[in-house]
């Protein structure tokens, strides 16, 4: 029993010693996440559209990882990004966001994951320069305005804004 308490106690403080608290985060995509930063979900990955890599986090987290994923219903929903961890040890190498909406229920989303398989749009919300707590999230209108705009300044070939227009309406087709 002592051996198993100690255990435990080094085991716990390899883990707490091994994370670090971050204020902003560049994804693999090179997305600049920052705290307090909203990001949208898309849809999940897993059976029946549950999100496996955004779930309950905090003391709403249950043993049960299947009871943690958000249900299929949460696609959408757009969350604010509470805190940035960065786990690094010598088995795992991993950021979390700790995520909030409009409760007092904390989410984790391991942020590479999510954006690999499509969890959550790969965008950042968009801050409005007069109103910091007001804004708009990307949409196929933007972006495809965006790449007009690209192609009449001459920034882009007319082959490039046809390849990626025709990837901007697969990434945005129901």
């Amino acid at each position: 029993m002592k051996h198993t308490f100690l255990l435990v106690i080094f085991l716990f403080s390899c883990i707490a010693f091994s994370q670090k608290k971050l204020e902003s985060y560049t994804a693999s995509n090179g997305v600049k996440y920052k705290v307090g930063d909203k990001v949208q979900l898309d849809i999940g990955s897993g059976c029946d559209g549950k999100f496996v890599y955004v779930s309950v986090g905090g003391i709403m987290m249950t043993m049960d990882a299947e009871t943690n994923m958000l249900p299929a219903t949460s696609a959408g929903m757009i969350m604010r990004i509470k805190k940035i961890k960065h786990f690094r040890t010598q088995v795992f190498n991993k950021v979390i966001f700790i995520m909030g909406i409009n409760s007092v229920t904390n989410y984790n989303m391991d942020i590479e994951y999510a954006l690999r398989v499509g969890e959550v749009h790969p965008n950042v919300y968009i801050e409005s320069e007069s109103n910091l707590d007001s804004g708009t999230f990307l949409t196929k209108e933007i972006e495809l305005d965006a790449l007009k705009e690209q192609l009449d300044a001459e920034e882009i070939s007319k082959a490039e804004y046809f390849d990626k227009k025709r990837a901007l309406i697969l990434k945005y087709k129901d």
